[in-house]
């Protein structure tokens, strides 16, 4: 069941740049190139701010 597990959050880690691309095609059209760039930055700093709270050194690989 572990492996299965590993195997399913493997695949969704893979495919996660081909769903946000998927995702982010109706804001890219509705959007001129500067909100969405502004858009896109502002998820990048919530996303940076959510991965270093929730990991405090997310070089460790743990085994």
């Amino acid at each position: 069941m572990i492996e299965l597990i590993k195997s399913g959050t493997l695949l969704l880690t893979l495919l996660n740049p081909f769903l946000v691309i998927i995702y982010l095609i109706d804001p890219m059209h509705k959007l001129d190139q500067t909100q969405f760039s502004q858009v896109l930055i502002r998820a990048g700093i919530i996303s940076s701010l959510v991965l270093h709270i929730f990991t405090p050194n997310p070089l460790v690989v743990v085994e």
